[in-house]
């Protein structure tokens, strides 16, 4: 059996997740009033300068799919991937954090060329094969890995993050469980789950997929 503890533990984890993850704008920290949020991801990653980013890091219009879920095919994606290297030409590792919709529509939908690295073939009643994407897509602008995101975390199934590793980072004050606030003087006060915030050293490189009419 899982210990209390424990389970709490899991549980703040998946909230950090939630919040990394979400659409919220920064929400300033005034003691004993109105507890702060960092800004998620999906705001980040913005054609509007906001929370924090520059007018001149912003992300591109390019960067960020608003279309039809139908309409979203390999050339959109390489679209946006484009986009991307216009504005950071280091990306040897890029990601795509997808929703289930948006990975069942990539596998349903995408080309997929037989004997690539990025399809598995089914059989299909001993009569013919279907390939199946599963975890590699092979771009004109090389392979990218898709990591299925926690449906529960994410603003919709169909939400779709490109992320460069070497962009964004987790500053965390204090740790999961943390007992008491940091000692500045005064006595200590009350229990925090945790501090922490989302930071990213150029959202201008980043990407997005936000259906116009997703789930």
């Amino acid at each position: 059996m899982i210990k209390a503890a424990d389970k709490s533990a899991i549980e703040v984890a998946i909230d950090k997740e939630f919040v990394i993850c979400g659409d919220q704008g920064v929400t300033a920290d005034v003691p004993g009033t109105t507890g702060g949020a960092t800004a998620g991801i999906g705001a980040l990653i913005s054609n509007t300068p906001g929370n924090g980013v520059d007018a001149l890091y912003v992300t591109p219009a390019a960067s960020i799919y608003g279309g039809l879920k139908a309409d979203y095919d390999d050339a959109a994606m390489g679209a946006q991937i484009a986009s991307m290297w216009s504005q950071d030409t280091t990306m040897q590792d890029l990601w795509l954090v997808a929703g289930p919709g948006l990975r069942e529509h990539i596998v349903a939908s995408f080309t997929r060329t037989a004997g690539a690295a990025s399809q598995v073939d089914y059989n299909v009643n001993g009569t013919t094969t279907i390939p199946w994407m599963v975890e590699i897509i092979d771009s004109q602008f090389g392979q990218i890995k898709m990591k299925s995101a926690n449906p529960n975390c994410m603003p919709s199934t169909d939400r779709g993050y490109f992320i460069n590793p070497g962009l964004l980072s987790v500053a965390e004050y204090q740790g999961i469980e943390s007992e008491n606030y940091p000692f500045l003087g005064g006595s200590y006060k009350g229990a925090v789950d945790t501090r922490y915030a989302l930071m990213t050293s150029g959202p201008n490189g980043l990407g997005k997929v936000e259906f116009s009419d997703e789930a």
